[in-house]
């Protein structure tokens, strides 16, 4: 499985059965046509992935999260007219921390999800998944482990 432009996952026809098996009709997939730049295809079946559930399972303040403001950025259309958009806030995860932490609950539920309230591109799988995934000789894009909270 990779993301591929606009935050769209993608995955071979296998790790659909493998997502299916434990989360079955949970998440949404279309069937879609993969090619490399070389214009070759890769074997097999590969479709885009809807993943449909949303969970809060990270704890932020265990986790590494940047804290970061956008510049205010002004913009001139056509006929002239100049608009500035102000800035705003933005707490995302610091993937080279390789820090998260979730909930004891973070199993329990859907293997697949989203995280409520970070950037779309954040997407959690449980140890379930990601062993029967590694199991089936398949791979993900960026990954690393998340720990257990030692809170109760």
């Amino acid at each position: 499985m990779f993301m591929a432009s606009s935050g769209k996952w993608v995955v071979s026809d296998a790790a659909r059965q493998i997502i299916e098996e434990l989360d079955p009709g949970l998440h949404q997939f279309f069937s879609i046509d993969v090619q490399f730049r070389d214009g070759t295809a890769p074997d097999g079946a590969w479709y885009a992935m809807n993943i449909t559930t949303l969970k809060k399972e990270m704890i932020d303040s265990e986790s590494a999260i940047k804290h970061i403001v956008t510049k205010d950025q002004t913009f001139t259309s056509k006929s002239g007219v100049t608009k500035t958009y102000k800035g705003h806030e933005m707490f995302l995860v610091d993937f080279d921390a390789k820090r998260i932490t979730v909930g004891p609950d973070a199993d329990d539920g859907a293997n697949l999800w989203r995280e409520k309230g970070h950037q779309r591109d954040l997407i959690l799988f449980s140890d379930k998944l990601y062993d029967a995934l590694q199991e089936a000789g398949l791979t993900t894009a960026k990954k690393f482990r998340a720990r257990l909270s030692s809170e109760p």
